[in-house]
């Protein structure tokens, strides 16, 4: 029941925008500088920033990579395409992923490749030849384009749960001339977003409907989350055993306190669906 009680507040409208790189950091265990980055979303105008991170990354002279998208429901191709770009940085120019249309689009099998640059300013790359990706049920989409796109070029290893199963992008239709938004009618609030093709990567795989399996299974409990970023967490510390050869030997049985996942705002806005620029 609200009560009313005679005061007034003036509230003052802004817009927030997500940041999605969540932690960067370095781990230094042994012989090993390990990179750590969380990464929360494929967003275009995050991509100079994201750059600056493997700048960081390179300053410090990591010699390995884990790559957190257990949260990352996906977005832009190119943005995925980007980081890939700066994972690697020795396949410039070849294909990093194509997305395959039917019959009746004049644009079939429109290419993204490997870049150096964002908008003419070179990018940071790492030149790695291998990359260590933690995932679960909710890494999709342009994440899962990062594993499938780099596995012909460098050794990916997944830990975590199988990926969603997102092979597809999509294209949003506006009521405009030209079905873009600019110019779009501005007494119409809805517009079409619309599965136009399947991604593949270079060697033409891109049936993952049923998600991407890991290399090594570990499924997320309640009873052992830890804090994200931190060495002993669960996903990151199976990695760094991995990268170190301590790893114990990872369960593969299906715990019996499996939370279901949930939605989160931006996938029920679908802006986690993957679209093409």
């Amino acid at each position: 029941m609200i009560t009313p009680n005679g005061k007034s507040l003036a509230l003052t409208k802004t817009v927030l925008a997500e940041n999605p790189i969540l932690i960067k950091k370095v781990i230094t265990n042994g012989n090993h500088k390990i990179g750590y980055l969380m990464y929360n979303g494929f967003f275009p105008s995050y991509d100079s920033k994201l750059s600056e991170v493997f700048g960081y990354f390179k300053s410090e002279g990591i010699t390995d990579l884990v790559l957190d998208l257990r949260y990352n429901g996906g977005g832009s191709v190119l943005s995925s395409a980007r980081l890939a770009s700066m994972i690697t940085g020795q396949f410039r120019g070849q294909i990093f992923s194509e997305l395959a249309y039917n019959q009746k689009k004049s644009y079939l099998n429109r290419k993204y490749t490997f870049t150096s640059t964002i908008n003419g300013t070179s990018i940071n790359s790492l030149n790695l030849t291998k990359l260590y990706v933690l995932t679960t049920k909710n890494t999709a989409s342009a994440s899962e384009l990062i594993i499938n796109g780099l596995d012909p070029y460098i050794n990916v290893v997944q830990i975590g749960d199988a990926t969603y199963g997102k092979n597809v992008a999509s294209v949003t239709l506006y009521d405009s001339p030209n079905l873009t938004k600019s110019n779009a009618n501005s007494s119409h609030r809805y517009a079409m977003q619309l599965i136009v093709a399947q991604s593949v990567n270079s060697v033409g795989f891109g049936d993952y409907l049923d998600g991407l399996i890991p290399d090594y299974k570990l499924t997320e409990r309640i009873k052992t989350l830890g804090v994200l970023g931190d060495p002993s967490e669960p996903l990151l510390s199976t990695a760094i055993g991995k990268i170190t050869g301590t790893a114990r030997l990872v369960p593969t049985e299906k715990p019996s306190d499996d939370f279901k996942y949930i939605n989160d705002s931006k996938n029920l806005k679908g802006q986690n669906q993957m679209y093409i620029e």
